[in-house]
């Protein structure tokens, strides 16, 4: 996945003509009954946020990748009645018309997927985009995790290889929720005393422990309850990292109060490539 982010504008974009493809960790489909199946997402219009929470403009086709379903799914952004959200449509036999359609506001589109009732199109185009949208928080929480070790930087190298360094965190509104807080301990991959990268081959790396960590978007309601681990396993600060989660827990608060059954457990990682950060 590539785009930009002008630091000015806040404007983010995504570019034409990437491709993200929604696989099993293995590539085939696991004992059981999958989802969706294997999918495979292509962006047919650029998305672009423009500094706002949900996307001014965008497009996305589906397709199946082993014939859970026929055709192709088209959803993109789109405004009706003046309300902003998105519209799902389903072109069954792949001849370019897309008999079936409907729209819905964000705050419903969200969390089409989670009804069994709901039309298996529009199902697809809402969990496609909700796990976009979890890979665009988790890029968040990586980018926060470098912002925390460049933050902390001088405290981290006085404290040593290592040792850890505690730092509070915001806490959820309202009693009995204790302070949050995170540990941040640094390994010194060549021993010279400072985050850097610059010996081949000998990595600094992180490790940072979060405990009932809010995440909170004065603009937006719904926010995000953080604990467990981010690990970066190399980091070549302002240019690049790689972000590890191990059994990291994100649980969706809304109006300041915590969503009852929304926790997530994320494992997993991705490399991050971020020239001029």
């Amino acid at each position: 996945m590539t785009g930009t982010f002008d630091k000015a504008t806040r404007d983010t974009t995504i570019p034409d003509n990437a491709a993200v493809p929604i696989l099993w960790p293995d590539t085939s489909t696991p004992a059981g009954d999958p989802m969706f199946g294997n999918l495979s997402i292509a962006v047919s219009r650029t998305f672009r946020w423009n500094g706002a929470d949900d996307p001014t403009e965008g497009e996305l086709l589906i397709t199946s990748r082993d014939a859970s379903f026929p055709g192709r799914i088209r959803v993109k952004v789109f405004v009706q009645s003046g309300a902003p959200g998105m519209m799902s449509e389903y072109d069954d036999d792949n001849d370019g018309t897309f008999e079936q359609g409907a729209f819905h506001p964000w705050q419903d589109f969200y969390y089409l997927w989670e009804e069994d009732s709901n039309p298996p199109y529009q199902r697809i185009s809402s969990f496609v985009y909700y796990m976009r949208q979890g890979i665009f928080s988790l890029i968040d929480i990586s980018m926060r995790t470098a912002n925390a070790i460049e933050s902390h930087r001088a405290a981290l190298e006085a404290a040593g290889s290592g040792n850890a360094v505690r730092v509070e965190c915001d806490a959820l509104p309202g009693g009995p929720n204790p302070p949050g807080h995170y540990d941040i301990v640094w390994t010194d991959g060549n021993g010279n005393g400072v985050i850097d990268n610059t010996s081949a081959g000998l990595r600094d790396t992180f490790t940072l422990t979060l405990q009932q960590c809010w995440v909170d978007d004065p603009s937006d309601p719904e926010d995000l309850l953080l604990d467990g681990v981010v690990r970066f396993d190399y980091y070549e600060p302002h240019v690049q990292w790689g972000s590890v989660f191990d059994d990291l827990v994100m649980t969706r608060t809304l109006n300041n109060a915590v969503v009852p059954g929304s926790a997530m457990n994320v494992s997993g990682g991705f490399s991050l490539l971020i020239p001029g950060y």
